[in-house]
């Protein structure tokens, strides 16, 4: 079995600026539960 770490790079989502709206926001969710990730975590 792959340790998780070894995966870290596929399991990431990059974007050049924060999302400006609802429609940039990356989706996240499994049907039941979710979430919009507008990034910029730095604040």
């Amino acid at each position: 079995m792959k340790r998780m770490d070894q995966h870290k790079d596929a399991l990431q989502l990059m974007a050049r600026q924060p999302a400006g709206c609802f429609e940039e926001a990356y989706p996240l969710g499994n049907g039941a539960v979710g979430a919009m990730i507008y990034g910029d975590t730095r604040q």
